[in-house]
């Protein structure tokens, strides 16, 4: 009988810290990508269209697609391998990008955003299930604080890049940018393993999720989540398609089963995505804001937005800082609070330097909050059911986002956009001081610290 010879370990696998670099490195070229996306693609719709209504149709087709896609693709990303997912999204988004300078039709140009933006559901969904595999759970805090400050650079130094661009008349070059920017993520997740996360997991690795012990109170920890099989997916096109409602409808069951045993995260999830819509509503009235209640010119409004990236960005580093001697709760129960209230300080600004100090402050706040909310949503989910749950919340995200936007819009031609702004403003506070109250309470304790590593302070 032949023995096997013992495997040699696999030195091109890089390092769990080499891994995380790489996965931030690709995030923050792909980010300072979008940004410059953001700013070029409305310029060049404006020059191309003449049309102020071409261009607010922008902005329709990320949420369109959000609704179109989110409520099903995670159904798939939950069954594909997840380095592939990303690899492949990422080829396809910097090929559609790349042919935008090229359409020639307002509506193939439509067309393409929206597939671009319903690729994004599925990057976001097999993105989160891929850290939450590669980044070990004590090092998380840190990696999402890390990833926060990147994305609030992106936020300063993109649409800075952007300017630059369109300042030389170059509106098609700075897109095509954005679509370099998407090879470059592509070939980071080249340099990096495959991903073992199955979409049947089996009943033991359950037990791997924060369970309760015997001498604590019900409460203190979420149920074990027992997973229901997922149908298998038939060889044939045609069958999958056929197979696919029921599929959805087993999957919906699965992530409702989910939910119903762990009341903890949808209760945090849905107070967290209140505020983000309530926030939401605000933002896209803030050119009015600035305009109509700080009667200030319109080339105010990109400074503003650039005081709030610089909050971001202070904020990521004050997370990073401090992501081994702030538990996660508190982190929550901190940062929402005090950036609604920053919020609130800025809708009842009167000026310049009033407006950008509370955007400051909102920025750094929030950046804590957002960093603590993706490390106990990391520890919280399954990796294998990150699509399906996904899927169930999403879809309610999006309408309440859309919700919040269009009512915001039609209260404030009515009562006027400060007392609209104050209104939300007021009503996200009480969501957020909610959100602090649940991630304070006595018995979420040992399951909001789930991943802390939490050092004392010396």
């Amino acid at each position: 009988m032949k023995t096997q010879a013992p495997r040699r370990p696999d030195t091109t696998k890089p390092s769990a810290r080499n891994q995380s670099v790489i996965l931030l490195a690709g995030q923050a070229v792909s980010s300072v990508g979008n940004y410059i996306y953001l700013v070029a693609i409305n310029v060049f719709v404006l020059q191309t269209t003449h049309s102020a209504a071409a261009v607010a149709g922008l902005w329709v087709m990320a949420p369109l697609a959000a609704i179109t896609f989110g409520t099903w693709c995670g159904s798939l990303t939950d069954r594909w391998e997840k380095r592939a997912t990303l690899l492949g999204v990422e080829c396809f988004r910097a090929l559609a990008t790349a042919l935008i300078p090229l359409a020639s039709h307002l509506s193939v140009l439509y067309l393409l955003l929206w597939l671009i933006n319903g690729g994004r559901c599925f990057f976001d969904n097999a993105y989160l299930a891929y850290i939450m595999e590669q980044v070990p759970s004590e090092k998380r805090k840190r990696f999402n604080a890390v990833s926060g400050m990147l994305q609030s650079g992106a936020l300063v130094l993109g649409p800075a890049v952007g300017a630059g661009f369109l300042l030389l008349g170059a509106a098609k070059p700075a897109i095509w940018l954005d679509s370099f920017s998407f090879l470059v993520s592509a070939v980071s997740f080249l340099l990096l393993p495959r991903s073992t996360v199955s979409a049947r997991q089996p009943q033991a690795e359950t037990a791997a999720s924060p369970a309760t012990p015997a001498s604590a109170p019900p409460s203190a920890a979420p149920q074990p989540f027992i997973p229901v099989d997922a149908i298998p997916m038939p060889r044939t096109w045609r069958g999958r398609l056929l197979a696919l409602p029921r599929t959805l409808a087993a999957d919906w069951r699965q992530a409702g089963g989910f939910l119903r045993q762990n009341r903890l995260y949808a209760c945090v999830y849905s107070l967290f995505w209140l505020i983000m819509s309530l926030a939401a509503a605000g933002d896209a009235q803030e050119v009015v804001f600035t305009q109509d209640a700080l009667h200030l010119p319109s080339s105010a409004y990109s400074a503003l937005v650039c005081a709030a990236g610089i909050g971001y960005t202070a904020g990521g580093v004050t997370a990073t800082v401090l992501a081994r001697r702030l538990p996660t709760r508190w982190m929550m129960a901190v940062g929402a609070p005090l950036s609604l209230a920053a919020y609130l300080g800025y809708a009842c600004s009167r000026s310049f330097p009033e407006a950008a100090a509370c955007l400051i402050l909102l920025g750094g706040f929030f950046s804590i909050c957002g960093a603590g909310f993706s490390t106990y949503q990391q520890s919280a989910l399954p990796a294998h059911l990150v699509g399906r749950v996904q899927n169930l919340l999403g879809s309610g995200q999006q309408v309440l986002n859309a919700a919040c936007t269009v009512a915001g819009g039609l209260i404030a031609d009515r009562i006027g956009v400060r007392l609209m702004m104050q209104s939300a403003s007021l009503i996200a506070l009480a969501a957020a001081v909610t959100l602090a109250i649940v991630a304070l309470w006595p018995a979420h304790r040992r399951t909001l610290a789930v991943g802390d590593d939490v050092a004392p302070f010396v």
